[in-house]
Protein backbone atom coordinates (compact mmCIF):
# COMPACT_ATOMS: atom_id res chain seq x y z
CA UNK A 1 0.00 0.00 0.00
CA UNK A 2 2.80 2.39 0.85
CA UNK A 3 4.48 1.68 -2.49
CA UNK A 4 1.21 2.36 -4.36
CA UNK A 5 0.79 5.66 -2.61
CA UNK A 6 4.31 6.85 -3.42
CA UNK A 7 3.96 5.97 -7.08
CA UNK A 8 0.54 7.65 -7.27
CA UNK A 9 1.92 10.77 -5.62
CA UNK A 10 4.73 10.99 -8.14
CA UNK A 11 2.25 10.43 -10.97
CA UNK A 12 0.07 13.22 -9.63
CA UNK A 13 2.99 15.65 -9.64
CA UNK A 14 3.97 14.65 -13.16
CA UNK A 15 0.41 14.93 -14.48
CA UNK A 16 -0.13 18.30 -12.81
CA UNK A 17 3.09 19.56 -14.37
CA UNK A 18 1.96 18.40 -17.79
CA UNK A 19 -1.43 20.07 -17.36
CA UNK A 20 0.27 23.40 -16.67
CA UNK A 21 2.95 23.09 -19.37
CA UNK A 22 1.02 24.98 -22.02
CA UNK A 23 0.07 24.25 -25.59
CA UNK A 24 2.36 22.41 -28.00
CA UNK A 25 1.51 23.95 -31.37
CA UNK A 26 1.42 22.21 -34.72
CA UNK A 27 4.10 24.50 -36.15
CA UNK A 28 5.81 26.38 -33.36
CA UNK A 29 8.66 27.45 -35.63
CA UNK A 30 6.11 29.75 -37.32
CA UNK A 31 5.22 31.53 -34.08
CA UNK A 32 5.97 35.22 -34.29
CA UNK A 33 7.59 35.96 -30.95
CA UNK A 34 6.98 39.69 -31.38
CA UNK A 35 3.24 39.00 -30.92
CA UNK A 36 3.50 37.59 -27.39
CA UNK A 37 1.05 39.37 -25.14
CA UNK A 38 2.94 41.02 -22.30
CA UNK A 39 6.15 41.65 -24.23
CA UNK A 40 8.09 44.63 -22.91
CA UNK A 41 8.76 46.73 -26.00
CA UNK A 42 10.76 49.94 -25.90
CA UNK A 43 12.48 52.25 -28.34
CA UNK A 44 15.45 54.56 -27.88
CA UNK A 45 13.68 57.73 -28.88
CA UNK A 46 10.07 57.60 -29.98
CA UNK A 47 8.49 60.90 -31.02
CA UNK A 48 6.80 60.96 -27.61
CA UNK A 49 10.05 60.77 -25.65
CA UNK A 50 13.05 58.64 -24.79
CA UNK A 51 12.95 54.93 -23.87
CA UNK A 52 9.19 54.82 -24.25
CA UNK A 53 7.14 51.65 -24.01
CA UNK A 54 5.19 50.94 -27.18
CA UNK A 55 3.18 48.03 -28.58
CA UNK A 56 2.34 49.69 -31.86
CA UNK A 57 4.64 47.81 -34.23
CA UNK A 58 4.17 44.60 -32.25
CA UNK A 59 0.42 44.50 -32.89
CA UNK A 60 0.36 46.41 -36.16
CA UNK A 61 -2.50 48.05 -37.94
CA UNK A 62 -2.67 50.48 -40.83
CA UNK A 63 -1.16 53.47 -39.04
CA UNK A 64 0.22 51.78 -35.92
CA UNK A 65 3.89 52.37 -36.44
CA UNK A 66 6.76 53.27 -34.15
CA UNK A 67 9.05 56.17 -35.00
CA UNK A 68 12.52 56.00 -33.53
CA UNK A 69 15.00 58.86 -33.55
CA UNK A 70 18.69 59.32 -32.94
CA UNK A 71 20.25 61.07 -29.98
CA UNK A 72 22.09 63.58 -32.13
CA UNK A 73 19.03 64.47 -34.16
CA UNK A 74 18.60 64.81 -37.91
CA UNK A 75 20.47 67.05 -40.33
CA UNK A 76 18.72 69.07 -43.02
CA UNK A 77 19.72 66.41 -45.56
CA UNK A 78 17.82 63.78 -43.61
CA UNK A 79 20.93 61.97 -42.39
CA UNK A 80 20.81 60.44 -38.93
CA UNK A 81 24.03 61.00 -37.03
CA UNK A 82 25.51 60.28 -33.64
CA UNK A 83 24.32 57.59 -31.23
CA UNK A 84 22.45 54.72 -32.86
CA UNK A 85 18.74 54.17 -32.32
CA UNK A 86 17.08 50.90 -31.37
CA UNK A 87 13.78 49.07 -31.00
CA UNK A 88 13.87 46.24 -28.44
CA UNK A 89 11.52 43.42 -27.44
CA UNK A 90 11.84 41.56 -24.14
CA UNK A 91 9.72 38.41 -24.23
CA UNK A 92 6.73 38.14 -21.91
CA UNK A 93 7.48 36.88 -18.43
CA UNK A 94 11.22 36.83 -19.06
CA UNK A 95 10.79 33.55 -20.98
CA UNK A 96 13.53 32.49 -23.38
CA UNK A 97 12.87 31.27 -26.92
CA UNK A 98 14.95 30.20 -29.90
CA UNK A 99 15.44 33.04 -32.38
CA UNK A 100 16.93 32.81 -35.87
CA UNK A 101 14.90 34.67 -38.50
CA UNK A 102 13.98 38.37 -38.47
CA UNK A 103 11.86 40.59 -40.69
CA UNK A 104 11.29 44.34 -40.21
CA UNK A 105 9.06 46.44 -42.44
CA UNK A 106 10.23 50.04 -42.10
CA UNK A 107 7.34 51.96 -43.73
CA UNK A 108 9.91 54.44 -45.03
CA UNK A 109 12.37 53.99 -47.88
CA UNK A 110 15.90 55.22 -47.21
CA UNK A 111 18.71 55.59 -49.70
CA UNK A 112 20.90 53.86 -47.14
CA UNK A 113 20.45 52.15 -43.77
CA UNK A 114 23.10 50.64 -41.55
CA UNK A 115 21.73 48.23 -38.97
CA UNK A 116 22.34 45.06 -37.00
CA UNK A 117 20.13 42.68 -35.01
CA UNK A 118 21.16 41.76 -31.47
CA UNK A 119 20.04 39.33 -28.76
CA UNK A 120 20.40 39.76 -25.03
CA UNK A 121 22.88 37.56 -23.15
CA UNK A 122 21.80 37.27 -19.51
CA UNK A 123 25.20 35.89 -18.43
CA UNK A 124 27.17 38.72 -20.00
CA UNK A 125 24.43 41.25 -19.23
CA UNK A 126 24.96 42.65 -22.71
CA UNK A 127 23.51 42.84 -26.20
CA UNK A 128 25.32 40.53 -28.62
CA UNK A 129 25.20 41.14 -32.41
CA UNK A 130 23.89 38.11 -34.31
CA UNK A 131 24.28 39.47 -37.84
CA UNK A 132 28.04 38.87 -37.81
CA UNK A 133 28.93 36.61 -40.72
CA UNK A 134 25.82 37.43 -42.75
CA UNK A 135 26.11 38.69 -46.33
CA UNK A 136 27.18 42.34 -46.40
CA UNK A 137 27.96 42.52 -42.67
CA UNK A 138 31.22 43.98 -41.36
CA UNK A 139 33.26 42.51 -38.51
CA UNK A 140 30.86 44.00 -35.93
CA UNK A 141 27.71 42.77 -37.64
CA UNK A 142 26.63 46.09 -39.21
CA UNK A 143 24.81 45.65 -42.53
CA UNK A 144 24.33 48.51 -44.98
CA UNK A 145 21.42 48.31 -47.44
CA UNK A 146 19.54 50.68 -49.74
CA UNK A 147 16.26 49.65 -48.05
CA UNK A 148 14.26 49.45 -51.28
CA UNK A 149 11.90 47.66 -50.84
CA UNK A 150 11.60 48.90 -47.24
CA UNK A 151 12.44 45.58 -45.62
CA UNK A 152 15.24 44.47 -43.30
CA UNK A 153 15.35 40.69 -43.13
CA UNK A 154 17.74 37.81 -42.65
CA UNK A 155 18.60 34.64 -40.77
CA UNK A 156 21.26 34.20 -38.09
CA UNK A 157 23.92 31.62 -38.87
CA UNK A 158 22.88 29.75 -35.72
CA UNK A 159 19.68 29.88 -33.67
CA UNK A 160 20.08 31.71 -30.36
CA UNK A 161 18.17 31.04 -27.14
CA UNK A 162 17.39 34.46 -25.69
CA UNK A 163 14.95 36.52 -23.68
CA UNK A 164 15.13 39.65 -25.86
CA UNK A 165 15.83 40.90 -29.40
CA UNK A 166 16.87 44.37 -30.55
CA UNK A 167 17.03 46.13 -33.92
CA UNK A 168 19.91 48.59 -33.74
CA UNK A 169 20.06 51.27 -36.46
CA UNK A 170 23.38 53.05 -36.78
CA UNK A 171 22.53 55.44 -39.59
CA UNK A 172 19.88 56.18 -42.19
CA UNK A 173 19.66 58.65 -45.08
CA UNK A 174 16.95 59.92 -47.38
CA UNK A 175 14.13 60.43 -44.87
CA UNK A 176 13.71 62.64 -41.82
CA UNK A 177 12.56 59.86 -39.49
CA UNK A 178 12.84 56.09 -39.20
CA UNK A 179 9.55 54.20 -38.94
CA UNK A 180 9.10 50.58 -37.90
CA UNK A 181 5.63 49.53 -39.03
CA UNK A 182 5.82 45.78 -38.39
CA UNK A 183 8.24 43.18 -37.15
CA UNK A 184 8.49 39.41 -36.97
CA UNK A 185 10.98 37.16 -35.16
CA UNK A 186 10.83 33.37 -35.38
CA UNK A 187 12.98 30.39 -34.45
CA UNK A 188 13.09 26.59 -34.22
CA UNK A 189 10.66 26.27 -31.30
CA UNK A 190 8.87 23.14 -32.53
CA UNK A 191 7.62 20.77 -29.83
CA UNK A 192 8.15 23.45 -27.22
CA UNK A 193 5.23 24.00 -24.86
CA UNK A 194 4.52 27.71 -24.88
CA UNK A 195 2.64 29.80 -22.36
CA UNK A 196 -0.81 31.40 -22.84
CA UNK A 197 0.76 34.66 -24.03
CA UNK A 198 0.68 33.30 -27.60
CA UNK A 199 -2.63 33.63 -29.44
CA UNK A 200 -4.56 30.44 -30.12
CA UNK A 201 -6.25 32.09 -33.09
CA UNK A 202 -3.37 31.97 -35.56
CA UNK A 203 -3.88 29.26 -38.23
CA UNK A 204 -0.22 29.49 -39.29
CA UNK A 205 0.88 27.63 -36.18
CA UNK A 206 -2.29 26.21 -34.65
CA UNK A 207 -3.92 24.59 -37.66
CA UNK A 208 -7.41 25.99 -37.05
CA UNK A 209 -9.87 27.27 -39.63
CA UNK A 210 -10.16 30.87 -40.77
CA UNK A 211 -12.39 33.44 -39.03
CA UNK A 212 -15.63 34.83 -40.45
CA UNK A 213 -17.79 37.90 -39.90
CA UNK A 214 -21.34 39.15 -40.38
CA UNK A 215 -22.78 42.68 -40.10
CA UNK A 216 -25.74 44.71 -41.34
CA UNK A 217 -24.50 44.37 -44.93
CA UNK A 218 -23.54 40.69 -44.75
CA UNK A 219 -26.12 38.30 -43.32
CA UNK A 220 -24.17 35.24 -44.42
CA UNK A 221 -20.71 34.67 -42.89
CA UNK A 222 -17.81 36.13 -44.87
CA UNK A 223 -14.37 34.52 -44.53
CA UNK A 224 -11.75 37.01 -43.35
CA UNK A 225 -8.29 35.45 -43.34
CA UNK A 226 -6.71 38.81 -42.58
CA UNK A 227 -8.14 38.82 -39.06
CA UNK A 228 -5.84 36.10 -37.74
CA UNK A 229 -2.94 35.86 -40.19
CA UNK A 230 -0.74 37.97 -37.91
CA UNK A 231 -0.95 40.89 -40.31
CA UNK A 232 2.26 39.68 -41.91
CA UNK A 233 4.99 42.23 -42.66
CA UNK A 234 5.19 40.81 -46.19
CA UNK A 235 1.57 41.74 -46.78
CA UNK A 236 2.20 45.20 -45.41
CA UNK A 237 5.27 45.62 -47.60
CA UNK A 238 3.22 44.56 -50.64
CA UNK A 239 0.62 47.21 -49.84
CA UNK A 240 -2.13 44.66 -49.31
CA UNK A 241 -5.16 45.00 -47.07
CA UNK A 242 -4.73 45.92 -43.42
CA UNK A 243 -7.86 44.09 -42.25
CA UNK A 244 -11.60 44.51 -42.67
CA UNK A 245 -14.25 47.20 -42.34
CA UNK A 246 -17.49 46.11 -40.68
CA UNK A 247 -20.81 47.89 -40.12
CA UNK A 248 -22.87 47.35 -36.97
CA UNK A 249 -26.38 48.80 -36.76
CA UNK A 250 -26.88 50.00 -33.20
CA UNK A 251 -30.39 51.38 -33.83
CA UNK A 252 -31.67 48.01 -35.05
CA UNK A 253 -29.63 45.87 -32.67
CA UNK A 254 -27.39 44.32 -35.32
CA UNK A 255 -23.85 43.71 -34.12
CA UNK A 256 -20.85 43.11 -36.32
CA UNK A 257 -20.01 39.54 -35.29
CA UNK A 258 -16.46 38.25 -35.79
CA UNK A 259 -16.12 34.52 -35.12
CA UNK A 260 -12.76 32.82 -34.49
CA UNK A 261 -12.64 29.00 -34.71
CA UNK A 262 -10.01 27.25 -32.59
CA UNK A 263 -8.15 24.06 -33.45
CA UNK A 264 -9.36 22.26 -30.33
CA UNK A 265 -11.14 22.81 -27.04
CA UNK A 266 -9.10 25.37 -25.08
CA UNK A 267 -9.27 27.00 -21.68
CA UNK A 268 -9.56 30.66 -22.73
CA UNK A 269 -8.99 33.47 -20.23
CA UNK A 270 -8.48 36.56 -22.40
CA UNK A 271 -8.91 37.97 -25.89
CA UNK A 272 -7.70 41.04 -27.74
CA UNK A 273 -8.23 42.97 -30.94
CA UNK A 274 -6.26 45.47 -32.94
CA UNK A 275 -7.98 48.32 -34.73
CA UNK A 276 -6.79 49.48 -38.13
CA UNK A 277 -6.97 53.14 -37.17
CA UNK A 278 -6.83 55.27 -34.04
CA UNK A 279 -9.70 57.59 -34.98
CA UNK A 280 -13.45 57.32 -34.28
CA UNK A 281 -13.82 54.21 -36.46
CA UNK A 282 -13.07 52.01 -33.47
CA UNK A 283 -15.44 49.87 -31.39
CA UNK A 284 -17.04 51.38 -28.30
CA UNK A 285 -19.13 48.59 -26.79
CA UNK A 286 -18.08 44.96 -27.25
CA UNK A 287 -19.43 41.60 -26.09
CA UNK A 288 -17.28 38.47 -26.02
CA UNK A 289 -19.12 35.17 -26.55
CA UNK A 290 -17.80 31.61 -26.53
CA UNK A 291 -19.01 28.20 -27.65
CA UNK A 292 -17.81 24.83 -26.35
CA UNK A 293 -18.81 23.34 -29.71
CA UNK A 294 -17.05 23.47 -33.07
CA UNK A 295 -20.38 24.23 -34.80
CA UNK A 296 -23.97 25.03 -33.94
CA UNK A 297 -25.83 27.82 -32.18
CA UNK A 298 -24.78 27.33 -28.56
CA UNK A 299 -23.17 30.59 -27.44
CA UNK A 300 -22.49 31.82 -23.90
CA UNK A 301 -21.63 35.36 -22.86
CA UNK A 302 -18.12 35.60 -21.40
CA UNK A 303 -17.83 39.34 -20.70
CA UNK A 304 -18.51 42.85 -21.98
CA UNK A 305 -16.12 45.75 -22.53
CA UNK A 306 -16.24 49.46 -23.29
CA UNK A 307 -13.35 51.12 -25.12
CA UNK A 308 -12.39 54.75 -24.67
CA UNK A 309 -12.23 57.10 -27.63
CA UNK A 310 -9.07 58.96 -26.66
CA UNK A 311 -6.44 56.20 -26.77
CA UNK A 312 -3.66 56.11 -29.35
CA UNK A 313 -2.90 52.43 -28.73
CA UNK A 314 -4.62 50.24 -31.37
CA UNK A 315 -4.31 47.09 -29.21
CA UNK A 316 -7.26 46.32 -26.91
CA UNK A 317 -6.79 43.53 -24.36
CA UNK A 318 -9.85 42.03 -22.64
CA UNK A 319 -9.41 39.86 -19.56
CA UNK A 320 -12.45 37.60 -19.28
CA UNK A 321 -12.16 37.51 -15.49
CA UNK A 322 -12.59 33.74 -15.64
CA UNK A 323 -11.58 30.72 -17.70
CA UNK A 324 -14.02 29.30 -20.25
CA UNK A 325 -13.68 26.14 -22.31
CA UNK A 326 -14.21 27.07 -25.94
CA UNK A 327 -13.81 25.85 -29.50
CA UNK A 328 -15.03 29.15 -30.90
CA UNK A 329 -14.79 32.76 -29.76
CA UNK A 330 -17.07 35.51 -31.05
CA UNK A 331 -16.45 39.26 -30.90
CA UNK A 332 -19.75 41.18 -31.05
CA UNK A 333 -18.97 44.80 -31.94
CA UNK A 334 -22.15 46.65 -30.98
CA UNK A 335 -21.21 50.14 -32.13
CA UNK A 336 -18.35 52.48 -32.93
CA UNK A 337 -17.40 55.94 -31.73
CA UNK A 338 -18.66 57.42 -34.99
CA UNK A 339 -21.78 55.18 -34.96
CA UNK A 340 -20.91 53.88 -38.41
CA UNK A 341 -18.07 51.60 -39.46
CA UNK A 342 -15.34 49.81 -37.50
CA UNK A 343 -11.91 48.95 -38.90
CA UNK A 344 -10.34 45.80 -37.43
CA UNK A 345 -6.85 44.50 -38.21
CA UNK A 346 -6.32 41.50 -35.92
CA UNK A 347 -8.06 39.23 -33.42
CA UNK A 348 -6.29 37.35 -30.62
CA UNK A 349 -7.37 34.55 -28.27
CA UNK A 350 -5.29 33.65 -25.22
CA UNK A 351 -5.54 30.46 -23.21
CA UNK A 352 -4.17 27.05 -22.48
CA UNK A 353 -4.78 23.39 -23.15
CA UNK A 354 -7.74 21.61 -21.56
CA UNK A 355 -6.57 18.40 -19.82
CA UNK A 356 -7.94 15.21 -21.37
CA UNK A 357 -10.66 13.40 -19.34
CA UNK A 358 -8.23 10.55 -18.62
CA UNK A 359 -5.74 13.05 -17.21
CA UNK A 360 -8.40 14.59 -15.00
CA UNK A 361 -9.38 11.14 -13.74
CA UNK A 362 -5.78 10.38 -12.86
CA UNK A 363 -5.51 13.73 -11.08
CA UNK A 364 -8.61 12.93 -9.08
CA UNK A 365 -7.36 9.44 -8.19
CA UNK A 366 -3.96 10.80 -7.25
CA UNK A 367 -5.52 13.46 -5.05
CA UNK A 368 -7.68 10.85 -3.32
CA UNK A 369 -4.66 8.63 -2.74
CA UNK A 370 -2.67 11.51 -1.24
CA UNK A 371 -5.60 12.39 1.00
CA UNK A 372 -5.77 8.79 2.28
CA UNK A 373 -2.03 8.81 2.85
CA UNK A 374 -2.25 11.96 4.98
CA UNK A 375 -5.07 10.46 7.03
CA UNK A 376 -3.01 7.31 7.57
Amino acid sequence: MRSFLVITGLSLAMIAGQAQAGVVYANSSAIDLIRLHGNDITSSQDLAGTNVVTRRAAHPSYNADTRIGFASGVTTEGVFTGTSAWWAVEFAGGESYWVQDYFFYTHTIHTSITYRVETYDTVLDAWVPQTIGLAGADADGWITTNNNPPVLSGSFINAVNTTAVRLNVGSATGWNTFIIAAARVTGPNDNVAVNPAISLAQPAWNGNALPTYTDKNNVNPVTAAYLTDNYTPERMAAGQSWGIQVYPDKDNGIAAQLTVPLADLYAVNAVALTTSVTDARRPEHVEIWYSPDAAGNVWLLATTATFASNTTDPYYYIDLGKTVEAQRIRFDLLDSHNNNSILIAQLYVYGNAVPEPATMSLLALGGLALLRRRKA
